[in-house]
């Protein structure tokens, strides 16, 4: 992977000369790495040769072995939004499982978009960490930044309490940017936290609530935040908000994704990067049927925090076994799976490309089927 662009570094030509043998060993070795020749050159000779050398192969198979390990993550999640008991081990053996893949890549450098993820990602297993405030500081802002034209309050995340460095980065770039700060009573170390840290929302939504509240009483101003889960929650109050990428990159999500919008919006991430850098096709799987959602379902999923995920792999197992009870009143099928520890419910109808889900719930209970009887 070569360096990133800068507006502030043109390009400019540089020639070698190299034997016949030589310059089909460069390409094959920069072909095996996903690079052109002149970016495969170029970093080999900046970076002190610190270049990607595992095949697509081996990719494929680590970020498979990083994608469980996601999911254990997120199994760990969830156990603490249905209050089960998770052990210390329970998380040591998933920053061990993560130490062992990140090894394998070379212990890479982990560019971070939240400082939650690097303070976690730092304390946990030791990973060298950036934030990507600290490179954009450093390459040169996107072309496309732009500031606000009015005066914006900034509200730190609680992820960088104690980070001076993040802090101050932050207000740099905004700065950078042409906006106007205003100060606000409580900001920095002492900015409160806006009711997402620590799962207040799902253990407590109106105590989740008021803590929003009082966070957005310190200005009438857009907040600039640093965190998404912040800019959300201040969206979802019907204030100005936005996350100062999106001040970088030119763009306004406007509206606050629901949790499995924000869980596409990362796959397509990551589809983008493995084609744009790595030329590689993120392998999705496809049905030969379609799954749609009335809008109380949506709005129940978000409040629930059911992925879309979640009910689609409830109705796959629908369609091998065919288990569901028919409300006769509604005329909607039932139909249940147990996913990890929770088990999940969705009420649905067929229709001829697939299903329209109406509604979605999950418990902890476990239904157990009686044999013989």
């Amino acid at each position: 992977m070569g360096r990133p662009k800068s507006r502030q570094a043109p390009r400019t030509t540089m020639s070698i000369r190299v034997s016949e043998r030589e310059r089909r060993e460069i390409e094959e070795k920069a072909a095996a790495t996903g690079m052109t020749p002149s970016a495969y050159i170029r970093t080999m000779a900046l970076d002190g040769g610190n270049v990607d050398m595992t095949s697509h192969e081996d990719r494929q198979k680590l970020m498979y072995e990083l994608s469980t390990i996601g999911n254990n993550i997120n199994q760990i999640a969830r156990m603490a939004n249905t209050n089960v008991f998770i052990s210390k081990s329970d998380v040591q053996e998933v920053n061990e499982q993560l130490k062992q893949e990140l090894a394998k890549l070379g212990d890479p450098i982990i560019i971070a978009g939240c400082p939650t993820c690097m303070k976690q990602l730092k304390e946990s297993i030791g990973a060298h960490v950036i934030g990507i405030w600290e490179i954009l500081k450093e390459i040169g802002l996107p072309q496309q930044a732009k500031g606000l034209e009015i005066p914006v309050a900034i509200h730190d995340a609680c992820g960088a309490r104690g980070d001076t460095q993040t802090q101050d980065t932050i207000r740099e770039l905004l700065a950078d940017m042409g906006c106007t700060v205003v100060n606000t009573e409580y900001s920095r170390d002492l900015s409160p936290c806006c009711g997402y840290g620590g799962l207040t929302s799902c253990a407590n939504k109106e105590m989740a609530d008021k803590m929003t509240e009082k966070c957005l009483e310190r200005s009438d101003s857009p907040y600039i935040t640093y965190c998404m889960a912040c800019r959300d929650r201040f969206v979802r109050e019907g204030r100005e908000s936005r996350h100062i990428l999106e001040l970088l990159y030119g763009t306004n999500a406007v509206n606050m994704p629901d949790i499995s919008e924000k869980r596409y919006n990362r796959l397509e991430l990551k589809e983008k990067l493995l084609k744009n850098i790595w030329n590689e096709e993120l392998m999705m799987e496809k049905k030969d049927y379609t799954v749609a959602y009335t809008e109380d379902a949506i709005s129940m999923m978000d409040e629930r925090m059911i992925l879309k995920s979640d009910v689609e792999r409830v109705l796959s197992d629908y369609r091998e076994n065919q288990e569901a009870i028919f409300d006769e009143e509604t005329k909607e099928l039932v139909t249940r799976s147990r996913l990890g520890i929770v088990t999940f419910w969705v009420r649905f109808v067929e229709t001829e490309e697939g299903y329209l889900v109406r509604r979605a719930y999950s418990h902890r209970m476990n239904i157990m089927k009686r044999v013989g009887q």
